[in-house]
């Protein structure tokens, strides 16, 4: 939710990817984040799943961590540099229903525009 979020907020100003720490890659995004996100005229039902072990993450401008300790993570076995993070501290729905979804998503889209702004 949060790279589609991000993709239409940044437009063309960045290119956006997604990766996690806990995830496998190519699972597809829940059903319930993908009706919280068609809600908000975003469609994200080809979106999966990606580890960031499968990605170079030194590569990017600016990582974006939706945790504390995915934040530590990142640090810690990633050796991101601390400039290089915005931590926006989301609370994961995972599990609690398409409320929880929409009010992650609503959470997210106002932590990212603080973000750029």
């Amino acid at each position: 939710m949060a790279q589609a979020i991000a993709a239409v907020l940044l437009r063309d100003k960045a290119i956006v990817e997604s990766a996690g720490i806990e995830t496998g890659t190519g699972m597809h995004a829940n059903r319930d984040a993908k009706r919280a996100m068609k809600e908000r005229g975003l469609n994200i039902s080809s979106h999966r799943s990606r580890d960031l072990e499968d990605i170079d993450i030194q590569n990017f401008d600016i990582i974006v961590s939706l945790a504390p300790k995915i934040t530590e993570t990142l640090k810690r076995k990633f050796g991101v540099n601390a400039e290089k993070l915005r931590e926006l501290a989301v609370h994961d729905p995972m599990g609690q229903g398409l409320e929880a979804y929409r009010e992650c998503a609503a959470h997210l889209e106002s932590k990212l525009l603080n973000c750029w702004l």
